[in-house]
């Protein structure tokens, strides 16, 4: 077992069930700033390439690139997290994300917000610990809101249920609805558990310290809410904290289509600098593993 700090941050628990529609890519962007710039004065900045930006949007290059660019930046720029501050969702506030982003010689510029530095760099009130390395894992839509929003009960552990170790997670539909920004989206209940189980399911088998449940709160004919029952486990080797098996990563039938595109395989590779930023806590073994997979997806969808 290693003894060493993994990369962290302290996330207020307001945060963590706050609700914002940003992709689970652009959190971990703003986790990453947050992390990167914790010891500098001034301005928490991340800069990204246009071709990091296009990759993290799922936008094509090519064409009017600067048209495109605008349009990202213009539709991050109004991003924002509605926070509640008690218990009766009352008081409440909307903070954007980012002050300002700007565009000059090839890359965009996001600066956060002030105004969320309390809310990632102060200690106290409620909060809790966000390793990085485990949080980049999870790639699913709301499997990281989910993430978070389990760790923010963490402080129940012990008392509530009274296990050593096990804490409940408590939220009604619509207060669930709110925080993922559902619209709507998974109006069916049925539809609305599959999308949860398939998160839980993400996190629970990334090996991230915690196992999560659901258990749907049902006092009559209707479903009202869900506990989300949360067990905490310690990672015991430094592989499983890594939650990675690097051999099955890519198997041989892999190997094969990569030898057969091999050429493409590399370009890919060469254009994933994105992973670099959003996973940089990773040893270098197991980020080009990482890299190698991410890149093995993109081919297989190109080859169909």
């Amino acid at each position: 077992m290693t003894n060493e700090i993994k990369p962290f941050i302290l996330q207020k628990n307001v945060i963590s069930r706050g609700a914002t529609s940003i992709s689970p890519l652009l959190k971990k962007l703003i986790l990453y700033a947050v992390y990167d710039n914790r010891a500098k004065e001034g301005k928490k900045k991340l800069s990204l390439t246009a071709r990091q930006v296009f990759k993290m949007f799922d936008i094509k290059p090519g064409g009017k690139q600067l048209d495109k660019i605008k349009a990202i930046m213009k539709t991050s720029s109004e991003e924002s997290i509605y926070i509640a501050r008690g218990d009766n969702g009352d008081p409440f506030g909307f903070i954007p994300w980012f002050a300002r982003i700007d565009y000059a010689e090839g890359k965009v510029t996001f600066t956060l917000n002030d105004e969320l530095n309390p809310f990632f760099c102060e200690v106290g009130g409620r909060y809790h610990k966000v390793e990085l390395e485990r949080y980049f894992k999870l790639e699913g839509k709301y499997a990281d809101s989910f993430y978070v929003f389990c760790l923010s009960f963490k402080y129940l552990a012990g008392k509530y249920p009274k296990k050593k170790g096990e804490w409940y997670a408590p939220i009604s539909v619509e207060g669930l609805r709110d925080m993922l920004c559902l619209g709507d989206a998974y109006k069916d209940m049925g539809d609305l558990k599959k999308m949860i189980d398939k998160s839980l399911l993400e996190i629970n088998e990334a090996k991230l310290g915690i196992q999560v449940d659901r258990v749907d709160v049902k006092p009559g004919k209707e479903i009202e809410g869900f506990e989300f029952h949360c067990k905490g486990y310690q990672l015991k080797i430094a592989g499983e904290a890594q939650g990675l098996d690097l051999d099955s990563l890519v198997n041989h039938e892999d190997e094969k289509l990569i030898k057969d595109n091999q050429e493409r395989f590399d370009e890919i590779v060469a254009d994933m600098e994105i992973y670099e930023k959003v996973a940089p806590f990773f040893s270098g073994e197991t980020r080009t593993a990482v890299i190698k997979q991410k890149a093995l997806e993109e081919l297989k969808k190109e080859l169909g």
